[in-house]
Order: C-alpha cells, then structure tokens, then sequence
C-alpha cells in the first residue's frame, strides 16, 4: 500500500510520512477507539432521522403528499412517509466482506428526484414546504451515515489510506447535516425539542472525536496533555481578560448614605 503524501492534510502528526506501515500500525492500534466513535456518530444520526420519521408517520396519513408524476409506480397513498424516505434516500450499506449492498429501488429514486424539482419549481403549499425541508434533512442525513459505513468498511479492509483521506467527508457530510438543521422546519417540528438539541450536540461531539483521533495519531501521551493543558490555560486567560473588560455596576448606595437628608 503507497501512502500518498499530497493527500495527507496532517502528514505532520503520523509516525513517519515516508513509513505507510507506522501510519497503518498508528490507526490498527487505536482501530477499536474510531470503531466506536464511528458507531456512537452513526446512532445519533439515526435517532435524529428516526424522529424525523415520527413525526411525518404521526401527522400524515400516507405519502401521497410526495407524488410529484401521476404515472410514477410508487404506491404512495399505501405506505407511510417515512417507508417512502427511506427508500428514496438511501443509505449504502456493505456486507462483512466489505462489499456494497445493492439496495437502490429505483422506481422509489426517481419519485425522490422527481419531488426534489417539483419543490424547486413550483409555488409550494405551507405542507409541501415541510416535506421538502423533511426530504432534505433525510437526504443530508443518510449522506452522512453512508460516508460512515464507507469508513467503517475501509477500516475493516485495513485500506487505512482511505481511512485517513475520509475523515475530510465525513467532517463535511456532518456539518452539513449540523448546518441544515438550525433553520430547518421540520426539525423545529419535532415535539421534544430538548431531545433535538441533545442529539444535535451529540452529533457535533461525536464528529469532534472522530476528527481529535486523526489529530492524535503518532502524538505521545506527554504531548497531548501539554496540548490540552496549553488549550485550558489560554481560555483561562481569555476569559480573565474578558472579566477585566467588563466595566464594574455602579456601587449601590449605603443605607446611611440613601437616607442622609
């Protein structure tokens, strides 16, 4: 396996760059470690998604409200909305081999690419405008679950070139979910807000993890609690010199003062 130098944003932080094998032993020592952030990252987006689920189940009937061509084969008005996203937009999945499961229903892509440009098009319903912020939101969320499965797969393969040059899409596919979910409508929808902004911080963290153990490769132990001490001591700072800055309240009159006539 060639490691490809140009590819290596953090080249500095590997064992040797010139040493493909210390870089694959660096990532098959801690490989249970980004096993489990992968894992922890993937089940918070699932429950983000699954309440979208809910939520869509609990207020519609069907999926009717998503056939945008009279003469698509999906039987809309039979299945609920969320058998219709999951369908539509799909999560790759792989076998133990590390295989791509084949699970595209293509009549189902097609009626999900036919909505998205129907919402591109026309003047929307206050409904309509919910489903299409719905199936963005699953769209951006199954993007990103698919990348973690993708990382996943490589790190069972010991493909650990592509291991590292993952972490940048897996970065991007979360932020992206992160991002779209602050104004998004059918988030706010979702009865138990406080449990939305939990899983949404989790989701953050969880990505943070993943991204922190990348950083972390070839660095000693000694090194990285330097590295975070030096982080705690300059907020530290920050936040005396923030405190400086505040100019103190007007000192409340004295009783004897209030009252001297």
């Amino acid at each position: 396996m060639k490691l490809k130098k140009d590819k290596l944003d953090g080249s500095h932080i590997i064992p040797t760059v010139d040493d493909p094998e210390g870089f694959a032993a660096a990532v098959e020592k801690n490989e249970g470690e980004l096993q489990a952030y992968i894992t922890e990252c993937r089940s918070h987006l699932e429950s983000l998604r699954d309440a979208i689920y809910k939520t869509l189940d609990a207020g519609l009937d069907n999926a009717s409200l998503f056939q945008a061509k009279n003469d698509s084969p999906v039987p809309f008005a039979g299945i609920t909305p969320s058998a219709f996203l999951k369908k539509a937009y799909t999560v790759q999945e792989y076998d133990a081999e590390g295989n791509g499961i084949e699970n595209r229903d293509q009549p189902y892509i097609q009626a999900g690419l036919d909505f998205t440009k129907f919402c591109e098009s026309e003047s929307l319903s206050d409904e309509h405008k919910l489903l299409a912020d719905a199936s963005s939101q699953t769209a951006a969320i199954n993007t990103a679950i698919s990348q973690l499965n993708r990382l996943e797969m490589c790190l069972k393969k010991k493909d650990y070139e592509k291991v590292y040059i993952l972490k940048e899409t897996i970065d991007n596919g979360a932020q992206t979910v992160l991002e779209t979910a602050k104004n998004s409508k059918m988030i706010q929808t979702i009865p138990n807000q406080n449990f939305v902004q939990k899983i949404l911080s989790s989701i953050a963290e969880a990505v943070g993890k993943i991204g922190g153990f990348f950083s972390n490769l070839g660095k000693s132990e000694t090194q990285k609690f330097k590295e975070r001490f030096t982080e705690v001591k300059d907020k530290v700072a920050q936040q005396r010199v923030e405190a400086n800055a505040t100019p103190e309240p007007d000192a409340a009159p004295s009783a004897e003062t209030q009252f001297k006539p």
